[in-house]
């Protein structure tokens, strides 16, 4: 999904003005340039946010939620900043001094404040999963080669738009719904509840361009097996009480559990013992109970549900995980084995649509 900053530059050629009203009446709140002192060689950068339609999500997340907002203006030359401005208040208008010439304007949301010289200092810049939470998720954007041109005091006396797409450096990864059915095996008349979901080999950090993820081991998450971290919130509910119980006849229960991860470029996966690089996994630990032969008996077990390649500001959404059997006995290795294991069937699209995800087991 696309955050859409909207620029009023005094000295801005229109670079693709938005049209819609409410984008419109976010520029009319904008102080005018004219009222604002202009250095000579100069104009005034007017900045208001365009609030998008987004995917409905639970009430306790907040995916576009502005907390702090770092705008720079690079040159589009030598790379070096001209300048940048920083707004911790949750506003999401501000004005900003550009001088004449052509610009890389780049902009970083909910991220702490950036010092960088230059573009190649603010593409290096790190951002980490753990300083992201349900309603402060970093996202970066860019609008490169917009051209500053002096000021029209007649025809153009507050400045022209450009737009600045903004990406989310998170992926969301969604399990919607399960289906359990142990009809006419010897599981029938179990009863089957989830009491752990997570994310295991998780990348927890991406630099400021969004798609160059840290692959090194200091900077993974939950490494073959759940750790606890300063990230779990983000990519964990575990020990759930009472759980998320499932009917074991094969009606299906809405689950809709929505955690976090960064870009996971890894295309070779590998369930080598030793780590390595490797795709993120969920996991699904659940207790199945029941009477067998006048026993009473009780599993834990688990469920891998191993997602394709992540890429930022994409929804994984497990629409369908169908189960017929019991998953692995622990969790406390990757090794591969057929019992708990899943097949995947995607098709990828952004944040505000989903790549559908079906498990059958």
């Amino acid at each position: 999904m696309k955050r859409f900053f909207t620029f009023s530059l005094a000295l801005l050629a229109v670079m693709g003005i938005l049209s819609c009203t409410k984008n419109q009446k976010a520029v009319q709140d904008v102080k005018p340039a004219e009222t604002l002192s202009v250095p000579e060689g100069s104009g005034i950068l007017n900045i208001s946010l365009e609030d998008p339609q987004t995917k409905a999500q639970l009430s306790s997340v907040q995916p576009n939620q502005v907390n702090t907002l770092q705008v720079f203006i690079f040159d589009s030359e030598s790379g070096e900043k001209e300048t940048d401005k920083f707004i911790s208040d949750g506003s999401t208008s501000t004005s900003i001094t550009s001088l004449v010439g052509e610009k890389n304007v780049w902009v970083a949301v909910n991220h702490e404040k950036i010092q960088a010289e230059c573009l190649e200092d603010f593409i290096n810049t790190v951002s980490y999963l753990k300083d992201n939470s349900f309603s402060n998720f970093h996202m970066t954007g860019n609008n490169d080669g917009v051209e500053v041109t002096p000021l029209d005091p007649v025809n153009n006396p507050n400045g022209n738009n450009i737009t600045v797409p903004v990406y989310r450096v998170a992926s969301q990864i969604c399990l919607q719904k399960v289906k359990v059915n142990f009809t006419g095996t010897a599981l029938e008349g179990f009863t089957f509840t989830i009491k752990s979901l997570y994310l295991k080999n998780v990348v927890g950090a991406s630099y400021m361009d969004r798609y160059t993820a840290l692959l090194s081991t200091p900077y993974w998450y939950n490494k073959m097996e759940f750790e606890s971290s300063d990230a779990a919130v983000l990519v964990s509910d575990m020990n759930m009480n009472p759980g998320i119980s499932c009917p074991t006849n094969g009606t299906e229960v809405t689950v809709n559990r929505s955690y976090y991860a960064y870009p996971n470029p890894t295309t070779n996966d590998t369930n080598s013992a030793q780590w390595s690089v490797r795709h993120t996994r969920l996991i699904m630990r659940a207790t199945v109970k029941g009477m067998y032969y006048g026993n009473q008996r009780e599993y834990d077990t688990y469920y891998v549900f191993t997602l394709p390649k992540l890429v930022n500001n994409h929804t994984y959404d497990i629409t369908s995980v169908n189960i017929t059997m019991l998953g692995k006995d622990n969790d406390d290795d990757d090794t591969d084995t057929v019992t708990g294991k899943a097949n995947v069937t995607i098709q990828v699209n952004g944040w505000s649509e989903s790549t559908n995800l079906t498990y059958n087991i």
